[in-house]
């Protein structure tokens, strides 16, 4: 799935479970952790760093279809965005 920004997910949803990774800002993947869909309600948090610093992004939000309305957030709270995310056909 990708976003109009530079959000690329790469997801897979068994039993409710996602899994999968996100493509972090050096083009790197990072792992999906704790990835769940509870009705269409979607969350997961994604280990990275930045500036060498680690952190966790806590990634919420609403799946419609084929699009995934999400919000990604830094786990300090110092950074936080918003992505609509579409299935790549």
């Amino acid at each position: 799935m990708q976003s109009g920004g530079d959000a690329v997910f790469d997801l897979k949803l068994d039993k409710g479970a996602i899994s999968g990774t996100m493509l972090g800002y050096d083009g790197k993947p990072r792992p999906v952790s704790e990835g769940k869909l509870d009705g269409d309600a979607v969350s997961m948090k994604i280990a990275t760093d930045w500036q060498g610093q680690p952190m966790t992004l806590i990634v919420t939000g609403k799946v419609s279809g084929d699009e995934m309305q999400l919000h990604i957030a830094s786990d300090n709270g110092y950074w936080s965005t918003d992505a609509n995310v579409k299935r790549e056909k």
